[in-house]
């Protein structure tokens, strides 16, 4: 809980904070993905990384009997297969980060909250250009005071 006394706003930044938590945890799940696809039997595999590029190829020797042709087609195939699949595995990671009930940010930047919306936008902007998106979130929400002056930076501060 933010605790900014302003229970719209309290709400809409907490989401805001569990959302970026999950955007991390996020990340290092899409690092993880890894699609499958196989032809011809399962005689031709491919693994494909989350970019879609292959990353690995199986070949069982009986395949190489094929003609030039059906085995071009069956590495297409699989590589295919392991495209989706990653692109699967992608959306639904997708699906699990986009709740219906995420922050709704306009609503957040609609409401006047007596000089704290300007600090606000500030606040999401820097959040949203950030390399590390949960510091610069827990510098900019100490940052915010419900009278609409905002703190210096931390960096700004004289000791």
């Amino acid at each position: 809980m933010t605790g900014f006394g302003i229970p719209e706003l309290d709400r809409q930044l907490d989401q805001l904070l569990e959302s970026a938590s999950k955007l991390t945890d996020m990340q290092a799940r899409v690092a993880e993905i890894h699609g499958q696809g196989e032809a011809v039997d399962g005689k031709v595999r491919v693994e494909a990384d989350n970019a879609g590029r292959l990353v690995k190829v199986e070949l069982d020797p009986r395949v190489m009997r094929l003609p030039s042709t059906e085995l071009a087609e069956a590495f297409l195939a699989a590589a295919q297969q392991a495209s989706d699949d990653v692109a699967r595995q992608s959306s639904g990671l997708m699906n699990e980060f986009m709740p219906a009930q995420a922050p709704n940010i306009d609503k957040l930047l609609r409401t006047d909250y007596s000089g704290l919306r300007d600090d606000a936008a500030e606040a999401i902007k820097r959040i949203s250009q950030s390399t590390n998106p949960i510091a610069e979130l827990k510098e900019q929400l100490g940052r915010l005071t419900p009278g609409g002056t905002p703190k210096p930076p931390a960096s700004e501060s004289t000791p």
